[in-house]
């Protein structure tokens, strides 16, 4: 998992050369910092739901087209634990929500 400290740079055996070989030109630095920035701010959310970056980690980077991305990595038990979570939300938003066709 990446975390903060190294800034979302993976290993280089995970690295696949369409997300790395960047085209001459491409401004990919301003889609990395605005995924960073949005990786922050999914890190301190799954922090305050009580998933801390050891067993779930947002990560910034971009493609070679200079747009940003943010990759979800996290071990079994975490991405089990955070798909309850969003499972139980999409529930309780899908009774809420009055649905089609109500008048």
């Amino acid at each position: 998992m990446c975390s903060n400290e190294n800034m979302g740079h993976e290993l280089p055996a995970d690295l696949d050369p369409a997300s790395w070989a960047w085209l001459p030109g491409v401004d990919c630095l301003t889609g990395w910092k605005g995924a960073r920035e949005i990786a922050w701010r999914l890190n301190a959310a799954l922090s305050g739901v009580g998933l801390p970056a050891e067993q779930m980690d947002a990560c910034a980077g971009s493609l070679a087209d200079g747009r940003g991305v943010v990759k979800l990595a996290g071990t079994p038990q975490a991405a089990m634990w955070l798909a309850v979570l969003l499972e139980s939300i999409a529930t309780e938003h899908a009774e809420e929500s009055p649905g089609e066709g109500a008048a």
